[in-house]
């Protein structure tokens, strides 16, 4: 049982004493952005995939000055075109 404990010591110590460099932020905040109460946005939104058209381009719906479109994507370029615009229809 001494074993035990001394091996999840080790182990607790080595995860936590490495560098956590890859999971720090990137970015700098200002004063205002911490002290000040106003909402500042400091997060994107997630993009609203709608599924895959085939091997190479999925959907994505956007809205673009009021107007919802689907848009098709190239997965490896991120190209992007129109693939319905519900405005015009």
């Amino acid at each position: 049982m001494n074993k035990r404990l001394v091996f999840s010591l080790f182990v607790f110590v080595l995860i936590f004493s490495l560098p956590l460099n890859g999971f720090t932020q990137k970015k700098n905040l200002t004063y205002k952005q911490v002290f000040v109460r106003k909402r500042l946005s400091l997060y994107k939104s997630l993009p609203r995939l709608r599924g895959w058209l085939d091997d190479k381009y999925y959907l994505e719906n956007k809205t673009i000055e009021k107007h919802q479109q689907v848009l098709k994507v190239d997965a490896k370029s991120g190209d992007a075109t129109i693939y319905i615009d519900y405005s015009e229809l």
